[in-house]
């Protein structure tokens, strides 16, 4: 277990790390180059997400491939895991450059984007782009790492990546000029150095069998590879159509104002969900050791008391921030920024059985169970995309309030999100342990309470104190949350979940 510490300490540095950052970074963007402008962000990333649905369903297989490899000693297929993968990434960037050079060109036939912010909007899609390339191969490297449980170098590895794009963007801003696209440029100089960093963590780490050599290229595996992967790729093809839509439609239907606005408003969003997958992310690694290893009920065990572990804590932080959103949204972005908390409330409301779910959606790709997932996610992709699309344009015009049509909009993404997150994923899960069917309901009952208990104590907590400053903000949140933490220890948790978590709590 003293890896798992090491893990743990890593990983809240790193989530302190980018509370810091994003606390600081979204506003800052947003008062240098301004809400418009800060518009064009959100998107670049959104085009990334689309590339990644790709080439992340890619890792996702190999770094089951590998670790099965790794766990049964056998090196020579896991080198050739690695180096099929790394041939098919430089392949797929060879294909991938011709459509992203057309897209960049014609980025306007796309998206809403104002002509004074065309030139700029293109530069930073050039750059982003180029940089997410860059973090395809940093990524197949850092493989190696997940597999030996070196979680702890994975976070330094984010931590060092978010820091110092942060830091760049600040330095390019303050003494070279104000536009968007030194943000892209601050991307590409942080992968380049995180990618040489993680070759050499990769010398380190591996096994001495373990290689990357051209004549590993093993088509028999890769077809193994991809059979798993196109799964996975539609999976994602219907994450995208869930997760990342809402902005795309808000940018077309209405102004890169609102898209804004939106983009800084999830932005927190983004920030809560990296919170709550601490301690989520230490269990993937023991899970898939457990099954290798053919040990299923201790896969059943880590994955249904980590799911309302990892659910329940997700469940106080973001009904407290939910209660304040009002608050939150003035001492953060400022009090222009208070008219949209129901933004910020809708984002919020999903991420606990997010956070949850993907604990058995780490059960289920052990198991390959993806296939049939994949379809249901892209047809609720599909619905969330039409129903999105409808109604921005079907209340255009029949009600005058944009925010209000928006906020509409987003509540629907928050039952899609719920269904397709944590009862799809659970479902799934119990196909394979149908004898844990109560436990996982129950799980789901448990974060819905903890939720809504901790949502009225913080409104109440607000009203009664009505935080106007980060300082007293944070005071508030510190109270309430040990009463609300207690409640989940005493109230929620059964004896041996009891266990676990102040086991965690004292390493």
């Amino acid at each position: 277990m003293r890896q798992v510490q090491r893990n743990l300490f890593t990983n809240v540095l790193s989530l302190i790390t980018n509370i810091i950052v994003g606390v600081i970074y979204v506003p800052y963007l947003v008062r240098t180059i301004g809400i418009a402008a800060y518009g064009i962000v959100p998107l670049t990333l959104i085009v990334n997400q689309y590339i990644n649905v790709l080439t992340g369903s890619l890792s996702g297989a190999l770094t089951r491939f590998y670790s099965i490899a790794l766990q049964q000693h056998d090196y020579e297929r896991a080198s050739k895991c690695l180096s099929t993968i790394i041939g098919v990434f430089v392949l797929l960037t060879l294909i991938l450059l011709p459509f992203l050079i057309f897209f960049i060109s014609n980025v306007d036939d796309f998206l809403n984007i104002p002509l004074k912010f065309l030139v700029s909007a293109k530069l930073l899609f050039s750059f982003t782009i180029v940089s997410f390339l860059v973090s395809l191969f940093t990524s197949s490297l850092n493989v190696t790492l997940y597999a030996e449980n070196r979680l702890d170098w994975l976070n330094w590895i984010k931590i060092l990546r978010v820091g110092l794009k942060f830091l760049l963007a600040v330095f390019f801003f303050q003494l070279v000029g104000k536009e968007v696209y030194y943000i892209g440029i601050a991307n590409l100089v942080t992968e380049v150095l995180v990618l040489i960093l993680s070759a050499y963590l990769f010398r380190v780490s591996r096994k001495k069998g373990v290689v990357i050599r051209r004549s590993y290229f093993d088509r028999v595996l890769l077809a193994s590879i991809l059979g798993m992967a196109l799964w996975t790729i539609i999976h994602q093809l219907g994450d995208v159509g869930i997760y990342r839509v809402d902005n795309i439609i808000v940018n077309n239907a209405f102004d890169i104002v609102y898209s804004g606005t939106l983009g800084a408003v999830s932005e927190f969003g983004v920030y809560v969900g990296l919170v709550v997958s601490v301690v989520g992310s230490l269990y993937g690694p023991l899970i898939l050791k457990a099954y290798a290893r053919g040990e299923h009920q201790e896969v059943q065990t880590l994955v249904v008391n980590n799911s309302l572990i990892v659910g329940t804590l997700s469940a106080i932080l973001c009904g407290l921030l939910m209660g304040t959103s009002k608050n939150l949204l003035a001492c953060w972005l400022g009090s222009s920024f208070v008219d949209y908390d129901q933004w910020l409330l809708l984002k919020l409301l999903p991420l606990p059985f997010y956070a949850a779910a993907g604990i058995y959606a780490f059960s289920n790709r052990v198991w390959n169970l993806v296939r049939y997932p994949a379809i249901i996610t892209v047809i609720m992709g599909g619905i969330n995309w039409g129903v999105l699309w409808l109604g921005a344009h079907y209340f255009q015009g029949r009600i005058n309030n944009v925010v209000d049509i928006i906020s509409l909009m987003l509540s629907f993404a928050a039952l899609i999100v719920i269904a397709q997150s944590f009862i799809l994923n659970a479902s799934f899960f119990l196909k394979k342990y149908p004898e844990r069917k109560c436990d996982v309901w129950k799980v789901f009952g448990k974060i819905v309470v903890v939720l809504i208990v901790s949502w009225i104590i913080s409104s109440c907590g607000s009203r009664m104190l009505n935080p106007t400053n980060i300082f007293y903000l944070l005071l508030l949140y510190g109270i309430l949350a040990i009463f609300l933490l207690s409640f989940m220890y005493w109230g929620v948790l059964n004896k041996e979940q009891k266990k676990s978590f102040m086991y965690l709590i004292k390493k």
